[in-house]
C-alpha cells in the first residue's frame, strides 16, 4: 500500500495522520513496534528486531505504547491488526512473519537496498 493510497477513515485526527506520514518517510525502513530497537517489548518485534539486525537492516523503530491512539489509527489506515508494521520506501509490506518469508524468498534485501539508496540519492 503506498502512502498516497491511505484510507483515512472518517473523524480521524488529520495531525496525527500528518505525523504518521512523516515518520514513514523519515527512514527507508520504518517500523511501528511494540517498544524499541534496544527493548523491545513483545516476541514478534524481538523476532523483527533480530532479523534485521542479522541482515545488517539500517531502520527506525517508533514504539506505539505510549500513544494507543496512533496504535489504533495505524490498524485502520493499513487493515492490519498486528504490531509491528514495517515500511519500506513509505510502502507497507506486513509484519515480522511477512519480512521472515519475504528473507526466505529473497525478496527483502533487494528492497530493502533499493529503498536505502534512493534515499541517499
Amino acid at each position: 500500500m503506498m502512502m498516497s493510497t491511505l484510507n483515512v477513515p472518517e473523524g480521524a485526527n488529520p495531525a496525527l495522520v500528518a505525523e504518521i506520514e512523516k515518520e514513514i518517510a523519515s527512514a527507508p525502513v520504518v517500523v511501528y513496534s511494540k517498544g524499541t530497537r534496544e527493548q523491545p517489548r513483545c516476541g514478534f518485534t524481538l523476532q523483527l528486531v533480530q532479523l534485521f539486525e542479522s541482515l545488517g537492516i539500517e531502520f527506525t523503530t517508533i514504539d506505539i505504547f505510549p500513544n494507543p491512539e496512533k496504535k489504533q489509527l495505524l490498524n485502520e489506515l493499513f487493515d492490519w491488526p498486528t504490531v509491528p508494521k514495517v515500511f519500506i520506501a513509505g510502502e507497507f509490506y506486513g509484519g515480522a512473519d511477512m519480512m521472515k518469508a519475504m528473507a526466505s524468498n529473497g525478496e527483502l534485501m533487494p528492497l530493502v537496498t533499493q529503498a536505502v539508496a534512493a534515499a541517499k540519492a
